[in-house]
């Protein structure tokens, strides 16, 4: 059985950086054969609002860090879709971070699990791992 995780933020730059942080859990269900890690474009879009905004800095360069992401790393990358806002339309106002929102919405209609360090995004109907 196939398992599609919905990687938070953090959680893509801690795999970028082989981080030590994430959670042992976490390192085992990412690392199977059979789990399709997934990577919203939400994401992509943060990283490089965070970057531009002096917040994230990485040794090799942004260039190389969006490269990395979309198109040599075995991630599937998720677009935003229409049906996507249409569920973050429907979100009870729980979080205030516009991109957690969106990565809960794509779970929800996606039937993703999201891993994530956030207790804020565990409190809406989604499966989350940590």
């Amino acid at each position: 059985m196939n398992h599609r995780l919905l990687v938070d933020t953090n959680i893509v730059i801690w795999l970028l950086s082989a981080s030590s942080r994430i959670s042992r859990r976490a390192r085992h269900a990412l690392s199977r054969s059979t789990t399709d890690v997934v990577v919203s474009t939400a994401s992509v879009w943060e990283i490089v609002l965070k970057n531009r905004a002096g917040k994230l800095e990485f040794e090799t360069g942004l260039e190389d860090v969006l490269d990395e992401v979309l198109y040599r790393s075995p991630w599937t990358v998720l677009p935003v879709i229409s049906e996507h806002l249409l569920a973050l339309a429907t979100l009870p106002p729980i979080h205030k971070d516009p991109f957690d929102r969106m990565l809960v919405a794509q779970a929800l209609h996606e039937n993703l699990t999201i891993v994530t360090t956030d207790e804020d995004i565990a409190k809406y109907a989604v499966p989350t791992l940590w």
